[in-house]
């Protein structure tokens, strides 16, 4: 839940910068929600390596019940986190 509260907000997201949030190999939970159709590579990142950007995908947006990812609940500004990127 936790990868995929990082990845919903801060879409689109590295693997280094979720790991970085973590602080813990991230590689099989992104291979989950990959296969259960939760999130999705959406891009590939134009830096040294090409590192894929991960998204939501709409099955996400249809669990939880939201129309758009704009309409997610705010991030209290005390549980901001920092920008990794």
């Amino acid at each position: 839940m936790e990868t995929l509260a990082i990845v919903a907000y801060r879409q689109p997201v590295t693997k280094a910068v979720i790991e970085s949030i973590r602080g813990v190999d991230c590689e099989a939970v992104l291979e989950h929600l990959t296969v259960r159709r939760l999130i999705s590579e959406v891009a590939r990142q134009e830096t040294p390596g090409h590192p894929r950007l991960f998204g939501t995908t709409l099955r996400f947006l249809q669990l939880v019940g939201l129309e758009r990812i704009g309409d997610l609940p705010a991030v209290a500004e005390s549980a901001v986190l920092p920008n990794f990127e």
